[in-house]
């Protein structure tokens, strides 16, 4: 068993610290050597075990972590520091450190860690999809060519064209394909070449825009009682829009969706002439 664990010490100032240490026991041991400790007046804290290894990994993985040795205790002690006790984190099983051993950093490492986590997280979804739809199925064969894409923009556009894509995108790991597809749409993101960054930075400024308290700003600029040509709302509304960054195209029927309203016609000047237009008397708020 490889274990680590958490305990009181003394620096070299003679100042109170935490402190670590890297261990090594037989797994039937393990137990009985936390008491042996505890029986030594040591208050521990056990961090992380890990079943199996011996004592040359042990060995090999204070090495590895030589930059955090305490100098004046022996080479089993370190600093209460998160490199170590994030490292321990990802050692599910003793071939995880094993492998760790054979990065030059724990920032190596911990990328190696995802990119294995996610191959893990899109083997347990295609289980799922196999399950839910069978083997033979049209969106299970996709799928499987679709998780062999290493390139977002392809899968991206792969699934922009797949007819039963609805079926398939809550199964995805990566809910960027769902959250695109369904708020910009498969065309909107053709539009972009199925660039990630892109298409995520108009995704966030839809998000944004649905924030916008839309309504407050409409329910001041326009009256009940009064009347406005088509064309002055349209214009109003535009106004509104492009004054708060709302991704929206202004039409005038946009304001029915606010006020009751009703047809009539109005006489306006224009150009010295008296001319008959269509719009909207506002005849009370939706909201009340």
């Amino acid at each position: 068993m490889i274990y680590l664990l958490r305990t009181s010490g003394i620096n070299e100032k003679h100042e109170p610290v935490l402190i670590l240490k890297i261990g090594y026991t037989d797994d039937s041991r393990g137990e009985g050597r936390f008491s042996d400790y505890k029986s030594a007046g040591m208050d521990i804290e056990v961090l992380y075990k890990v079943q199996g290894g011996n004592i040359d990994l042990e060995h090999e993985l204070q090495k590895k972590f030589h930059n955090f040795n305490l100098s004046w205790k022996s080479l089993e002690w370190f600093e209460d520091c998160p490199e170590i006790v994030n490292a321990f984190s990802g050692f599910s099983d003793i071939d995880n450190i094993a492998n760790f051993l054979d990065y030059s950093s724990f920032d190596e490492f911990i990328e190696s860690r995802k990119k294995i986590s996610l191959k893990e997280l899109y083997t347990d979804s295609l289980n799922s999809v196999i399950s839910d739809f069978g083997e033979g199925s049209s969106i299970v064969g996709f799928y499987r060519s679709f998780i062999d894409e290493t390139r977002f923009d392809r899968g991206l556009e792969c699934l922009c064209n797949f007819e039963d894509r609805e079926k398939l995108v809550d199964y995805i790991p990566d809910e960027s394909f769902a959250n695109f597809i369904r708020v910009l749409g498969p065309e909107k993101c053709k539009s972009f070449s199925y660039r990630r960054a892109v298409i995520s930075e108009e995704f966030n400024r839809v998000l944004a825009n649905n924030s916008i308290d839309i309504d407050s700003i409409i329910y001041s600029r326009f009256e009940v009682g009064k009347r406005y040509s088509f064309l002055e709302i349209k214009e109003s509304l535009y106004n509104i829009y492009l004054e708060n960054g709302f991704n929206s195209t202004a039409k005038a029927t946009d304001l029915t969706k606010y006020f009751n309203t009703k047809e009539v016609l109005l006489s306006l000047n224009v150009n010295g002439k008296i001319k008959r237009v269509a719009g909207y008397e506002i005849l009370k708020r939706k909201e009340e």
